[in-house]
């Protein structure tokens, strides 16, 4: 699988230093996974794309270097970047199995306001017509806005990804092996128990195609 190797960092845009303090004082284990909240400002969302757009060389650099600095681990690696509406979405990964994700709002702008994010080990490998993953993961800024994301690998008979949800089909980012997807959400779709279980549609380079839960490929510790 190809990776993106983080060049030099490029200069520093101003952010909302919110990331760093929330491993401290913010966060939520869910089967040893790390749930981040982050503060946001404007209306929840409103911009945001079912079909993501692919984020130029450039912006993948500064995003993954922006992400990569709330982090306190090294050694990441920029597995893939996607644009939806006004939102980048970043998805970090190390040798050991570890990811990290970012989610900013303004990514072109001079100050990246932090929405969201996660840390989570995902050590396996998917069947070559499947998927592993961490689950679903619901993420709720200081507004009460709701979202929730997934991020996993993909096998090599993968052609696309689709998350079925309340607001429509989600298409996910589909890249070197791995995927990723983020939808707005609300409260009330939050599991008292367990994690989101929507149904994902995984089509295959064949052109066939079946559905499944999500929860069918969670590895996570649950």
């Amino acid at each position: 699988m190809n990776e993106t190797q983080l060049p030099a960092p490029p200069a520093r845009l101003a952010a909302r230093q919110v990331l760093k303090y929330a491993v401290a004082a913010g966060t939520v284990l869910v089967g040893g996974a790390v749930l981040v909240d982050f503060a946001r400002g404007g209306t929840a969302y409103a911009s945001w794309t079912p079909a993501a757009r692919v984020a130029s060389p450039q912006q993948q650099a500064r995003l993954g270097w922006d992400c990569m600095s709330h982090l306190s681990g090294t050694g990441y690696l920029i597995r893939l970047v996607e644009l939806r509406g006004s939102y980048a979405y970043t998805v970090l990964t190390r040798a050991d199995g570890h990811e990290a994700t970012c989610l900013v709002e303004n990514p072109d702008a001079s100050r990246l306001v932090m929405v969201g994010g996660y840390e989570g080990t995902l050590t396996q490998d998917p069947p070559s017509a499947g998927l592993v993953t961490n689950s679903v993961r619901p993420m709720t800024n200081d507004n009460g806005d709701v979202a929730f994301e997934v991020t996993g690998k993909a096998g090599a008979d993968v052609a696309s990804v689709s998350i079925v949800t309340d607001i429509g089909d989600v298409e996910s980012t589909l890249k070197d092996g791995y995927f990723a997807a983020w939808w707005p959400g609300r409260q009330s779709l939050i599991p008292s128990f367990g994690p989101p279980n929507p149904t994902v549609r995984i089509t295959l380079k064949d052109g066939t195609s079946r559905e499944a839960r999500m929860q069918d490929f969670d590895v996570s510790p649950m």
